[in-house]
């Protein structure tokens, strides 16, 4: 099997591209035979003009965060949740807050759900010999008090201004302010992203 350097997905061994993201698998290099290096080399003259050779740019990453010549990518458990190529992006800014997309919706959700294990729960206490949907009404509960924690907590994230819209991308709990501000500067020198550091004003 074949694992892409980008996303960290299994492919066939013959795979051209990466069937998760698309990144393009590097080809074995074939050998020149003499004359055709020799076609191949650079003249002095170009070498000396100081012409740009195009070199391949690695793939930066910091906590769950990846960002290639392909673009700028979420992954949980090697696997991308949110992906935004290069073409789509005019600027990200690096903030702290929350970071959920429909915090309200979400809230909701959560909130409805966590009532709905209230009264599970209660009903269990009234009636314990009779548990056969209280407990799944508690299981529920559980989710929607999950549902709003995640919801009120706040942490790092990328805002990517694409195009058409706004995405989010959500670091983890254990991303740290100076390691993230060094993957920032690293970013930028080599992807020339324009990357706005808004997370001290929130």
């Amino acid at each position: 099997m074949k694992q892409c350097s980008y996303c960290g997905r299994d492919n066939i061994d013959d795979a051209l591209n990466c069937r998760e993201c698309g990144t393009e698998f590097e080809q074995p290099k074939v050998v020149p035979q003499p004359e055709e290096q020799k076609q191949q080399e650079p003249s002095s003259s170009a070498r000396d003009s100081g012409a740009p050779f195009s070199e391949a740019k690695p793939v930066l990453k910091y906590d769950n965060i990846l960002v290639s010549s392909r673009g700028i990518a979420e992954v949980h458990a090697k696997r991308v949740m949110i992906f935004v190529p290069t073409p789509e992006i005019n600027r990200v800014t690096l903030k702290f807050g929350r970071s959920d997309h429909y915090p309200i919706l979400t809230l909701s959700i959560g909130i409805a759900l966590a009532l709905v294990g209230i009264f599970g729960l209660t009903e269990l206490f009234e009636a314990p010999r009779g548990f056969r949907y209280e407990l799944g009404m508690i299981a529920f509960g559980l989710i929607g008090g999950s549902m709003i924690f995640d919801t009120l907590k706040k942490r790092y994230f990328f805002e990517v201004h694409k195009r058409k819209g706004v995405c989010r991308l959500v670091l983890s709990k254990n991303a740290q302010e100076k390691d993230i501000q060094d993957f920032c500067d690293k970013v930028r020198l080599t992807y020339k992203h324009e990357i706005t550091d808004s997370s001290k004003l929130l």
